[in-house]
């Protein structure tokens, strides 16, 4: 094991036995959405999949922007760009095209 040697040289080494450590567990987060609607998250606080599936409480238009890119990357940054077209149509967020 090359991390233990490398711990060794320094006349370091890693103790076999786990630390305990008292903690707390906070409440699941709330998050509140556009429409007035508020979405309690589970254990695994997966906000996502409920962000991109409901309205923002509040956007605005974004009819300008641009991607600029290495010319390489044309299909890398067009999944890109499909990617975020797709997500701003389900979280009903205004978005047109970028200049490419």
């Amino acid at each position: 094991m090359q991390v233990q040697q490398t711990l060794s040289d320094w006349g370091l080494e890693i103790d076999p036995e786990r630390v305990q450590v008292p903690g707390r567990v906070f409440a699941n987060e709330r998050l509140v959405l556009g429409n007035r609607k508020i979405e309690q998250l589970g254990k695994s606080s997966d906000w996502m999949r409920v962000v991109n599936s409901n309205p923002y409480a509040h956007t605005v238009d974004l009819k300008s922007w641009v991607v600029l890119y290495p010319n390489d990357m044309q299909k890398e940054v067009g999944r890109f760009v499909d990617q975020m077209l797709q997500v701003a149509r389900g979280m009903r967020f205004p978005l047109t095209p970028p200049e490419m």
